[in-house]
């Protein structure tokens, strides 16, 4: 009954111009039913972002948030391919949504027994308990855990906040096999005073970092304890990779990399990997003849020492109209910029503005270029 009333209610627009009408149309229907068949509705259409077919899974707003994307649980459990994991944290079971098709025994529990009752509709061939992740109930299995990192709708940053708090996590499974998923702004230095020794992975997907992970030194290959991984390519880069960038002035093209190879500090091993160089030991950016294969780079057209009169000059000599910038290391806005410009032109460019050289001898440089796409 409750899906059949999920179903028509997922045939309305509930598009702002409808809503009013919609919710109308369904307490004609359903009565007091009628707003939680309508929340319900839209978080499977917002759930379709992150995965591939949530039309008949149960969220509730929060864990939606916060629930992995498919592909990144997927990679997560290819990992974990043939061991026993215990997904300490399940919430609506997005994480044992993966699990089951690649570990050799899964088994979820969370506190909250609303999540959990979704999740026994959502995953419900994998078995379910209601228990603490601050009180273990496995011995061998790797456990998995996915710390709360919201309250009423609010991030928390200090991993201490989270629920349960990553220090406690840590003190309670040392020695076990653990992975925690963490916010990919987490402080690495801080999570290393909490005594973690294992591996950082900071993974990113649809060109945007995800998350940081940790795993414990038993579950990652020797000798690494930071790793990139990049969903869209399908690259791993990893601090045990040669590291002995060059550092130098523009060649053809200016590469940004992929948001969590800069996060996970592989800028240097992913230069050396793909035969870049540095434009500057401390900034980002790198350089290089020839794209990596399906990066996105900016071919160099001019350079110049960067100053706003400088830059309008230069943009109006080569007939610019439109200018996507990017900024590192300069204070400048770039929305605030280009209001600034006042370009009349019709061409369009990329400018690359990033700060080059190290204390008196350093300098903010503008690189007006073409992009590859």
């Amino acid at each position: 009954m409750r899906e059949r009333a999920l179903v028509e209610v997922g045939g309305y627009q509930l598009t702002d111009a409808t809503l009013i009408a919609d919710i109308a149309s369904a307490r004609t229907r359903f009565g007091d039913r009628a707003a939680v068949l309508v929340e319900m509705t839209l978080l499977r259409r917002r759930a379709a972002a992150k995965f591939a077919d949530p039309s008949r899974w149960l969220f509730t707003d929060e864990a939606l948030q916060q629930a992995t994307a498919g592909p990144v649980a997927l990679h997560r459990a290819a990992r974990l391919a043939g061991a026993a994991v215990h997904d300490a944290t399940c919430s609506v079971g997005t994480e044992l949504a993966a699990l089951r098709h690649w570990a050799r025994l899964v088994l979820g529990s969370d506190v909250d027994p609303v999540r959990l009752a979704m999740a026994r509709h959502n995953v419900a061939d994998v078995d379910l308990c209601r228990a603490d992740a601050l009180r273990p109930i496995t011995r061998a299995a790797v456990v998995l855990v996915d710390p709360a990192r919201r309250r009423g709708g609010r991030r928390r940053f200090d991993p201490r906040d989270y629920t349960p708090a990553l220090d406690e996590l840590l003190d309670v499974y040392r020695g076990r096999d653990l992975v925690v998923k963490c916010a990919p702004g987490i402080d690495f230095d801080e999570i290393a005073r909490m005594g973690f020794t294992g591996e950082v992975e900071v993974t990113s997907l649809a060109g945007s970092v995800r998350e940081a992970c940790l795993w414990s030194a038993t579950l990652t290959g020797t000798g690494v304890t930071r790793r990139a991984t990049l969903l869209d390519s399908g690259e791993e880069i990893t601090d045990s990779e040669p590291d002995d960038s060059a550092v130098a002035r523009a060649g053809r093209w200016i590469i940004d990399p992929d948001g969590a190879v800069v996060r996970a500090g592989l800028v240097r091993q992913y230069a050396v990997r793909h035969g870049l160089w540095q434009l500057d030991p401390d900034i980002a950016y790198l350089s290089g003849d020839r794209l990596p294969p399906g990066v996105r780079g900016f071919e160099v057209i001019d350079e110049l020492s960067f100053s706003e009169r400088r830059l309008r000059q230069a943009l109006s000599a080569h007939d610019v109209g439109a200018v996507e910038i990017l900024v590192r290391g300069v204070d400048v806005d770039p929305d605030v910029l280009r209001r600034r410009l006042r370009l009349r032109g019709t061409h369009r460019v990329s400018v690359v503005i990033a700060r080059m050289g190290a204390g008196a001898a350093s300098r903010a440089t503008a690189f007006i270029c073409r992009a590859s796409r």
